[in-house]
């Protein structure tokens, strides 16, 4: 039988696959890891803008003024007063 000369041209295919599905491996992971990164910087953007939005609204309802059931017994209970035209 005769020898087979092995030249290695099938452990440099295999080493050429090996790099290739290793780097598209890490391209893809890294591109996963960006968009997650990337997800979660917009929700943690979002529940901000909500709690400023909130706050701001909340701010609006809110009366500056401080109002106590004091002040209803000092004016008296508020009556309609009827103004007749003449």
């Amino acid at each position: 039988m005769p020898k087979l000369k092995n030249t290695g041209s099938i452990l440099i295919e295999v080493l050429l696959a090996l790099l290739i599905l290793t780097s598209t491996t890490t391209y893809l992971l890294a591109t996963r890891i960006d968009s997650r990164l990337l997800f979660q910087v917009t929700l943690d953007e979002n529940a901000e803008h909500n709690v400023s939005l909130n706050s701001d609204r909340l701010a609006l309802v809110n009366d500056p003024v401080d109002q106590r059931w004091d002040d209803i017994a000092i004016f008296g209970e508020p009556s309609l007063l009827v103004i007749s035209a003449q």
